[in-house]
């Protein structure tokens, strides 16, 4: 499948973090000691999960939607010639949250997010040909925070932010240079916008760029998460090494007030990823991926500096953790496993066992972006 992303190069499409309102709560009420913006619950009688994501037709366009329960929800298109998809997913109150993009009749990828299944168009910068939104966060009476990038006609790709309607755009490092927010969160009154700047991987507190320490100066490095516990940061994602032949490596790891934390691989001559971060109870789990010595990618996820493997369709074909959740000691992974057929298949694991989901039949592919699960 000919994926709306290309989760190796510094132009990601989507986002690797959700955010739910009910930890946002928390954060604001007491010290944050038990999870981060996934799910801060204790394990109940019974879960509604969320898995949001987009499927894809046999024209190859991708439409946005999200499972509930297995239950696939289609939402809405600006025209369904084209491409739209669904980056994150927040479920708060038994309404659901869904941002991203949907790309107009003109072919114009337009920002915003669905509300209860309702489209909400953002407003672009005058210089915009298109934008995205990759990452939510909802404040307490529900006021919307999204984060994202534009591109302009010189197809230079520039961070934005919007608060409600407002867009403010965020200084990159080198306006010369590619930037994009791939995660955001707001803790305490101050917003964290995590993603990358050039080749550099950075974070915006309030608007101020923050520049994480490169392993490898001048070699690309990006976040892909962030998550602030007890006003400690975590962002994480990858650097890339460029000593290991033909053309370098992704290493996974995170950055914890700035400080690298690099995280063992299967194959230290593959690449590797961190998707999604959760801390819970002293333990940071990181979910994402690693590529084998045969070059295919494993999900799983680490737990502190532990790989755990989870299972795929075929041992010879990718799979991949996108986001995480941990609700009590259980831990939830969303993400995709492309079967023998070649065809990618969404899904979640709980506790290391697949739960395969049914795109709708005219389509029979698809992605899980984000996870959220909600006790009852």
């Amino acid at each position: 499948m000919n994926s709306p992303f290309d989760r190796r190069v510094l132009v990601g499409f989507i986002t690797r973090v959700c955010v739910t309102l009910e930890c946002f709560f928390l954060i604001a009420a007491v010290p944050a000691s038990a999870d981060n913006g996934h799910s801060p619950h204790t394990a109940g009688t019974s879960v509604t999960i969320y898995a949001g994501g987009y499927s894809t037709n046999s024209s190859g366009v991708t439409i946005a939607g999200y499972w509930k329960n297995g239950r696939w929800v289609r939402l809405s298109s600006l025209d369904t010639r084209y491409d739209s998809v669904a980056n994150v997913l927040i479920a708060s109150r038994n309404r659901v949250y869904a941002g991203g993009c949907s790309t107009s009749n003109s072919d114009v990828q337009v920002p915003g997010y669905w509300k209860g299944g309702n489209w909400i168009q953002l407003p672009q910068p005058p210089s915009s040909i298109g934008a995205c939104v990759n990452s939510l966060v909802l404040s307490i009476g529900e006021q919307v925070y999204a984060g994202g990038y534009t591109t302009d006609s010189s197809l230079r790709d520039t961070p934005i932010f919007w608060k409600g309607k407002t867009a403010i755009e965020l200084q990159p490092e080198d306006k010369a240079y590619n930037s994009r927010i791939n995660s955001v969160t707001v803790v305490t009154g101050n917003l964290y916008a995590g993603g990358y700047s050039g080749d550099a991987a950075v974070y915006w507190k309030n608007g101020v760029l923050v520049k994480l320490p490169p392993l490898y100066p001048g070699f690309g490095s990006v976040v892909n998460t962030i998550v602030v516990i007890e006003n400690h940061v975590y962002a994480g994602g990858y650097t890339i090494n460029p000593d290991v032949p033909p053309s370098g490596v992704t290493v996974p790891g995170y950055w914890r007030d700035g400080t690298w934390v690099g995280l063992p691989r299967l194959y230290e001559k593959a690449d590797s990823m961190v998707n999604s971060i959760v801390v819970s109870g002293g333990h940071v789990y990181a979910g994402g991926y690693s590529m084998d010595e045969s070059g295919t990618s494993v999900p799983g996820y680490w737990k502190d500096r532990t790989w755990i493997s989870l299972p795929s369709l075929s041992e010879e074909t990718e799979s991949e953790v996108t986001s995480l959740a941990l609700v009590g000691q259980h831990v939830y992974a969303g993400g995709y496993s492309v079967n023998s057929d070649g065809r990618s298949m969404p899904g979640y694991w709980i506790d290391r066992k697949w739960v395969g989901l049914t795109p709708p039949p005219e389509d029979g592919q698809g992605r899980v972006t984000c996870i959220d699960v909600v006790v009852n």
